[in-house]
């Protein structure tokens, strides 16, 4: 259950170093500015990196909305919440403790909890 949950800020972080890419060879393209032929192999990369952003990023979003319905299957609100600070927003424990005001080791207990229950009610994924 738990690298079902993950699957989500993985995808983010491909599409993170994918944008750094882009960004990276966009750069590179505005300062050789009209030096670059169009039939150029690091412009035909640029047009393929973004192509494989958009990608990706469509993925994030088919990948959110299938963890997000999981975590909503969860019937406690408290314990959603810790699931979505954790695997839709990367927070730490240590962070979620402090914005959900609870001791950080409490929250990794009702974590734990809540995989446990979801793993037993839920078919396999």
């Amino acid at each position: 259950m738990q690298q079902f949950l993950r699957r989500y800020r993985q995808a983010v972080a491909q599409a993170e170093d994918l944008a750094g890419e882009v960004q990276a060879l966009r750069l590179l393209e505005d300062r050789l500015g009209s030096t670059l032929p169009p039939s150029s192999p690091a412009l035909a990369r640029l047009e393929q990196l973004t192509a494989q952003l958009e990608d990706q990023l469509a993925r994030c979003l088919d990948i959110r909305a299938q963890v997000e319905r999981v975590i909503q299957m969860v019937g406690d609100e408290q314990q959603q919440r810790i699931l979505q600070l954790r695997y839709i927003r990367g927070m730490t424990w240590e962070r979620i403790g402090h914005t959900l005001t609870l001791d950080e080791r409490w929250v990794r207990r009702l974590h734990a909890k809540t995989l446990d229950s979801l793993a037993r009610h839920m078919p396999p994924l």
